[in-house]
């Protein structure tokens, strides 16, 4: 299996990044999605690795054919990436005032405002900033994002003024993990990514029809913690709308401590099947650009 561990970078850079964040705070802010229109069209044919992802992406969703195809949905995809990244840089700006967050049902909220140590499991699709910013709202415990620390460099002038969420820095180490399990037990809530690994041999799942790695980190912090796990998303639905999704993925507990991977493959593969679902219902949120799967499993 070829490693597609994630690198912790960003598409566009600290400097590509800091030109839209410029453009939102000031009065020109109508330019960024212009701007966009070309980067997303620049990023097709500039990034083969990751066009050819996005092609592979289509394929397995049934969302590809003739080539023209493809390169319409390697646009949306990219497009849509840019989108969401200028709607993360105007809610950390302060701007969350600009969107529509569509609550969910109070039955849906009442687990969440517990106050106890809870883990969000997530995903690079949607927006993280715009659940963040619901969950403020609410009467839940203290939120955490566990973030890599080469991407949380780049987004530290933002998060530093944002009041709703707090980042925790992880860099793969078992004391960074330790950190995590501290803050659930504390009683706080930690969101962590399941769909990209970092420094994180991770386990082979079935994902959209072939094998592919997932990481193991957020299934094995919340068995130490026993932390209850719940699913949560936030997806775009239209013109700075967005709909918040959460579903409970349960307690989790090692049926034999002697081969915790079992465990973590039948988790890891619970939640690869519920990605498959959110990836069809939206497929130009997903924020990955590299392929998980071997060149060898590409769709024909």
């Amino acid at each position: 299996m070829v490693d597609r561990s994630w690198t912790g970078r960003t598409r566009g850079g600290r400097f590509g990044n800091a030109v839209f964040a410029a453009l939102i705070r000031s009065p020109l802010h109508p330019l960024a999605s212009i701007l966009l229109f070309f980067v997303s069209l620049y990023y097709v044919f500039a990034s083969p690795k990751g066009t050819r992802a996005s092609f592979d992406l289509a394929d397995r969703l049934g969302l590809g054919g003739s080539l023209r195809r493809r390169f319409r949905f390697a646009w949306r995809h990219n497009r849509m990436f840019g989108t969401l990244l200028i709607d993360r840089y105007s809610i950390l700006s302060g701007l969350a005032h600009r969107y529509e967050i569509e609550r969910p049902p109070k039955a849906v909220l009442e687990p969440l405002q517990r106050k106890r140590g809870m883990l969000f499991l997530s995903a690079h699709l949607g927006s993280w900033e715009a659940m963040a910013h619901l969950l403020a709202h609410e009467e839940t415990a203290p939120i955490h994002l566990a973030m890599h620390a080469g991407l949380q460099a780049e987004l530290r002038p933002l998060l530093e003024g944002s009041r709703a969420f707090r980042v925790l820095v992880t860099d793969g180490s078992p004391s960074s993990a330790a950190a995590i399990v501290q803050a659930i037990r504390d009683g706080e809530i930690v969101a962590m990514m399941g769909d990209r690994r970092f420094l994180d041999e991770g386990v082979e799942v079935d994902f959209l029809g072939a094998p592919a790695r997932l990481p193991i980190g957020p299934y094995a912090v919340a068995a130490a913690a026993k932390a209850p796990v719940f699913l949560t998303f936030a997806v775009r639905t239209g013109r700075r709308r967005y709909r918040f999704l959460t579903e409970e993925f349960g307690e989790l507990a090692y049926r034999d401590r002697s081969n915790k991977e079992a465990d973590h493959i039948r988790w890891a593969q619970r939640f690869a099947h519920r990605l498959e679902d959110l990836l069809r219902e939206y497929p130009t949120q997903w924020g990955n650009f590299f392929s998980l799967w071997d060149e060898t499993a590409r769709v024909s």
